[in-house]
């Protein structure tokens, strides 16, 4: 014989299981969301103001943390809340440092290049979110500041071509240099024809001893053979 239940019973035993499965989900959810924000927490990078070194760095949140300080970086912390002017200690190569913290984030490439445009000055600390932007928006704000970096340098070269113009040599100039190489060139063509003139007199007298040795030798040859005996 079948058991009837009473629709009172069945209804808050339907109850119950709707609240036991509903108590269970939102048990579930929240471990999921405090595992993936422990997560997100861990693979934090935060950009480091060390300004007693002048050095800005890109470091882990939980490598740049110190026991004194971790306490204000716990789960339930807001960092959108965080003041980038709060001077806090900070790790860097085993060391401890006076520091800012600057900005929070997911993205360690887009810090590194906000810290160029820091080095740079194309931007100042004031105008650093304190949390990292969107990837997405990130990169649209580099490449605007690559194209905006680029025309400056384009302007820059424009302006120093027309205030320092490439050197060119006038009219004038170049007569006054052909003048020189004129006067130059008329020196040395003198000095060649003096030259011709010195070889010219020395192929001369040359040519004159030539002919003196050779008409004293005839007459060698002749009195030698009139009289073999007689010294010459």
């Amino acid at each position: 014989m079948a058991t009837t239940i009473p629709f009172s019973q069945s209804f808050i035993s339907t109850s119950f299981q709707r609240a036991f499965k509903l108590s269970l989900f939102t048990i579930i959810r929240k471990f999921s969301s405090s595992v993936k924000m422990t997560a997100r927490r861990n693979n934090l990078f935060v950009l480091v103001d060390f300004y007693e070194e002048n050095n800005l760095s890109v470091l882990r949140l939980k490598d740049a943390v110190t026991p004194n300080t971790s306490e204000y970086f716990n789960e339930g912390e807001d960092l959108s809340a965080w003041d980038q002017k709060k001077k806090i200690e900070s790790r860097y190569g085993g060391q401890v440092y006076p520091a800012r913290f600057l900005q929070f984030g997911l993205n360690k490439r887009n810090m590194d290049l906000l810290v160029d445009k820091l080095i740079s000055g194309s931007i100042s600390p004031e105008d650093v979110d304190i949390i990292q932007k969107d990837v997405t928006e990130t990169t649209g704000d580099t490449k605007k500041h690559i194209k905006k970096r680029r025309k400056e340098a384009e302007q820059n070269i424009i302006d120093i071509v027309k205030q320092k113009p490439m050197v060119t040599v006038s009219s004038e100039d170049l007569c006054r240099k052909c003048s020189i190489y004129k006067s130059q060139c008329d020196v040395l063509v003198e000095q060649n024809i003096t030259k011709e003139k010195e070889l010219q007199e020395i192929n001369n007298l040359y040519a004159e001893l030539r002919e003196k040795y050779a008409s004293l030798k005839k007459k060698y040859k002749i009195l030698k053979a009139t009289d073999p005996s007689k010294e010459v």
